[in-house]
C-alpha cells in the first residue's frame, strides 16, 4: 500500500474513534441531565461531521490502492 492511501485509511480510522469518543461523551452528559434516551446531536454529529468525511476518506484511499495496483500490474 502507498503512503497516500496508508494516509486515508489511517485517518479514516482516526475518525471513526473520533466518533466513538464523541457518541460516548454526548450519551455521558445526556444521560446525566435528562435520562435515558439517545441526545439528537448524536444523530446530527453521526450523519453530517462524521459518516460524510469517514466515506470520503475511505473512497480515497480504497482509490489510491487500486490505482497503485493497477500501475505495478502495468509495469
Amino acid at each position: 500500500m502507498s503512503k497516500t492511501s496508508k494516509f486515508f485509511f489511517g485517518s479514516g480510522f482516526l475518525l471513526i474513534l473520533a466518533m466513538i469518543v464523541h457518541i460516548i461523551g454526548a450519551w455521558i452528559n445526556h444521560t446525566n441531565s435528562v435520562g435515558n434516551s439517545a441526545p439528537a446531536s448524536v444523530n446530527l454529529a453521526l450523519a453530517i461531521y462524521y459518516v460524510v468525511p469517514i466515506g470520503i476518506l475511505f473512497v480515497i484511499g480504497y482509490y489510491t490502492k487500486n490505482r497503485e495496483i493497477s500501475i505495478r500490474k502495468r509495469c
